[in-house]
């Protein structure tokens, strides 16, 4: 597992959260 697809995933994670709130 690398950490860049990591960074992508919690980023696409945040927008949907805050997209959400």
């Amino acid at each position: 597992m690398a950490i860049r697809p990591a960074m992508l995933y919690g980023a696409e994670c945040w927008s949907t959260k805050r997209r959400h709130v």
